[in-house]
């Protein structure tokens, strides 16, 4: 795989609640000095970090968490749009804590906006991003 998930040795995501997303993730390959590379892999690596954030909040979340049922066999869903603001150079192919809000879900549509800072704890981007979530049918 392209992208590493989970926790980096030494620190922890902060607690999930409702509505809120933090997981550790890098890209596994090396990706050098080039600072557009390391932009585009954090725009590629952030994509999907809000939609974990606003589907916490679905009133039918709680079924995803039983063994045999997964996320994507009660929902569907697709990013509307998709901003980040870059704050200073990044290390994307080191781990980068992604720590996303939902700002509400309402008609199946979705706001997430989150942070996302270097192993030394710097703010490096924020991404607010749009989301879709649709019940599959039963």
């Amino acid at each position: 795989g392209v992208v590493g998930r989970g926790a980096r040795r030494g620190r922890r995501a902060p607690p999930r609640s409702p509505g809120g997303s933090a997981i550790w993730l890098r890209v596994r390959d090396d990706l050098g000095d080039d600072p557009m590379m390391q932009a585009c892999a954090l725009a590629f690596t952030s994509d999907d970090i809000p939609t974990d954030s606003v589907g916490s909040t679905h009133p039918r979340i709680s079924e995803v968490s039983e063994d045999d049922i997964g996320y994507g066999d009660v929902f569907i869903g697709a990013s509307l749009d998709h901003a980040i603001w870059f704050h200073r150079p990044l290390p994307a192919d080191e781990w980068l804590l992604h720590d996303h809000r939902s700002h509400g879900l309402a008609n199946a549509r979705g706001l997430s906006v989150g942070e996302v800072f270097a192993p030394s704890g710097i703010h490096v981007a924020t991404v607010a991003q749009e989301i879709l979530i649709r019940e599959r049918t039963r």
